[in-house]
């Protein structure tokens, strides 16, 4: 099969000079399928997106490159991390990666020394491949993984945090649970693109307890993909965004979810990413309804206790 080209080569970013230095991307998606296969049963199939073109449109210093779940295997995303480190030494680059208990060799089930190998090729974040959830039930399950996984050496040892995409009713559904699971309470968890929360949200006992989850536990909120919870209409996440940041300042994230793909296009044939995203003008809307003090959380402290927490503290020491 022809994955046809890469649609960003050349795509340089204008005018990024209100990024302030130290800022940190903490989601985004690398495709090679030539070089790394692709899942034969997955949702969707990207064009190509190269590490390369990702760097001539970024001017973040710290980049989390994210195991999409179309993705076969973690070998995609610990390579671009090797690749970049290498490419661009003025840069950081860590890696997050799926823990698949359906995989032949999970994580959760990996011996110390693997562990070890892939804190040292850049691993800071697992990721619960769950999809998008069903039912109640389907909660369940995810907490009991999530329990689980709270509890392997990545996490305790090294202080990786855990990241899921999850509607927000399993978000508000684990301010009760976090309270009774002693390995949730300290791990470090992170709701992948702002929870799911769409402005329809606002005022619900749900979004409610996603506040009170953020504010009073250690649960991060990636604010991304805001084109994803409220097409055509981005200015209507300036509140769910402003109560978010106004709740919890220290657990706010940022991911541009570059290359922005089409996931309603269905099936093996590749189709080309989403032509109305624009994560830079997603970003200065963000920075227009922050603080300049919720902004540089965001942006620089909040990811870098979150991704490099004791390696940072060393640095400073």
């Amino acid at each position: 099969m022809s994955f046809g080209e890469d649609h960003y080569n050349g795509n340089m970013l204008p005018g990024s000079d209100f990024v302030p230095p130290g800022s940190w991307d903490c989601h985004m998606h690398c495709f090679d399928p030539v070089r790394f296969a692709l899942s034969p049963d997955r949702a969707y199939t990207p064009n190509p997106a190269s590490l390369s073109s990702y760097e001539a449109w970024s001017p973040f210093d710290n980049v989390i490159i994210v195991q999409a779940t179309i993705e076969a295997a973690s070998d995609g995303v610990l390579a671009h991390v090797a690749e970049g480190s290498r490419r661009y030494p003025g840069r950081r680059f860590y890696g997050t990666v799926i823990s698949d208990n359906t995989s032949p060799e999970p994580i959760i089930n990996a011996t110390p020394r693997k562990v070890d190998q892939l804190h040292e090729a850049g691993v800071r974040c697992l990721r619960i491949h769950c999809g998008f959830g069903g039912s109640k039930g389907f909660d369940q399950h995810v907490v009991h993984d999530l329990s689980r996984l709270a509890e392997s050496r990545g996490i305790v040892h090294y202080g990786w945090a855990i990241c899921l995409r999850m509607p927000l009713r399993f978000w508000a559904s684990l301010l009760d649970q976090v309270g009774q699971d002693e390995s949730l309470r300290k791990a470090k968890l992170v709701a992948d693109h702002v929870g799911c929360a769409s402005p329809s949200d606002l005022s619900t006992a749900e979004f409610e307890a996603f506040l009170d989850l953020i504010r009073h536990h250690n649960v991060y909120v990636k604010i991304s993909a805001l084109h994803r919870r409220s097409p055509g209409k981005l200015k209507d996440m300036k509140v769910v965004v402003q109560q978010l940041a106004n709740a919890a300042p220290d657990r706010m994230l940022w991911g541009s979810d570059w290359p922005h793909v089409n996931t309603g296009g269905k099936g093996l044939e590749p189709t080309p990413p989403l032509s109305d995203a624009d994560a830079m003008e997603e970003l200065r809307l963000i920075k227009s309804w922050l603080t300049s003090e919720q902004w540089k959380k965001m942006l620089v402290e909040n990811p870098c206790r979150v991704f490099r927490g004791e390696e940072a503290e060393k640095a400073t020491n």
